[in-house]
């Protein structure tokens, strides 16, 4: 078997066990497809992913910071960098990763909502508001998010619940990178959605 084909197949069963949630199968065949082919964007991305669902979070930040290496300009990687700084208790560095994010694509609501969560994990209320109410803007209809903030923060958050209570409910957000796995066949890089 090539390089290519050998990348390849074990890319595409990593997916596959993904997709199925067995995630340390995932995880050993993107570490496969990793070998064979170290600069193999989307397998590090989704390394990264199936990384921070293990909380194995210092192998998800260093293959983010290593894809944000060779794509600085990728939004969805800072925002997933993000998540992976936060669930490792850095919240300030996972908070510089989520404004870069919004800086790059201010219309990206997962990052505003990362950013809403970790600014108020800071204790920074003004700023978590802000970033929660723009997340909602940017996605009203978003019943995930709204049931993901009022689930999450229900009293550190008050005056986001209240303004957001006249909103629909539905069930706890996906994280950023959850939309890659489901569209990876034919694609190289993971998508800023």
């Amino acid at each position: 078997m090539t390089n290519n084909a050998a990348t390849k197949s074990a890319f595409e069963r990593g997916v596959t066990e993904h997709r199925a949630g067995r995630l340390h199968e995932a995880s050993e065949r993107y570490r496969e497809a990793l070998r064979h082919h170290a600069e193999h964007e989307q397998a590090r991305f989704l390394f990264a992913a199936v990384a921070i669902e293990l909380g194995r979070h210092d192998e998800a930040i260093e293959a983010l910071e290593r894809l944000l290496k060779r794509a600085p300009g990728n939004a969805v990687y800072w925002t997933n960098l993000g998540e992976a700084l936060s669930r490792s208790g850095n919240n300030e560095g996972a908070a510089n990763a989520l404004v870069n994010a919004v800086r790059l694509k201010p219309d990206l609501a997962q990052a505003h909502f990362n950013l809403g969560l970790v600014t108020s994990k800071l204790g920074e209320t003004e700023s978590a508001v802000q970033a929660f109410e723009r997340a909602t803007d940017l996605k009203p209809d978003d019943a995930q998010m709204q049931h993901g903030l009022a689930r999450r923060w229900p009293r550190r958050l008050a005056p986001v619940s209240l303004s957001l209570s006249s909103r629909s409910v539905g069930t706890n957000r996906a994280p950023a990178w959850s939309s890659s796995v489901a569209s990876t066949k034919g694609s190289t890089a993971p998508s800023e959605r």
